[in-house]
């Protein structure tokens, strides 16, 4: 296996892809990451998304998320990442959102399974896990 097909360096590359989706506005960028059905799952519940009218719906809710707290950058890591087989792989990432004044909330950490459809990689399940903004939350499971 090539190091640039690393679980590691599949999962950096989708998280990079879909924070700079969020927060330049690229919806067609952001939803070229998912599959449908896309699990979501935060400690409100579980969100089924099953088209891309649904993902656009959150997207543009965690955007106006971002607006009202004047979030100015993001900043995530791939913490774990791991084949599951040879093409499935689980991975969790950390992300902090940066206001002027430094972080603005916990970071929090995101699973997520990504597998391998006709030699891309797509996210089909998420899990949240963010204690401390109720309105965050929301906004992944409208």
């Amino acid at each position: 296996m090539d190091a640039e097909d690393s679980a590691t360096n599949i999962a950096t590359r989708m998280i990079i892809t879909t924070g700079q989706s969020l927060m330049v506005g690229d919806f067609d960028a952001f939803s070229a990451c998912f599959e449908f059905p896309l699990r979501v799952e935060t400690t409100l519940g579980t969100n089924t998304v099953v088209h891309e009218d649904q993902l656009r719906e959150t997207f543009d809710s965690v955007r106006a998320h971002y607006r009202r707290l004047g979030v100015q950058n993001m900043e995530r890591e791939c913490l774990s990442a791991e084949f599951e087989g040879p093409d499935t792989i689980s991975t969790v990432h950390e992300t902090r959102l940066i206001v002027s004044g430094g972080i603005e909330q916990r970071p929090f950490t995101v699973l997520s399974t990504l597998v391998r459809r006709d030699h891309r990689w797509v996210i089909t399940d998420t899990k949240y896990s963010i204690s401390d903004s109720l309105t965050y939350v929301r906004a992944l499971t409208q």
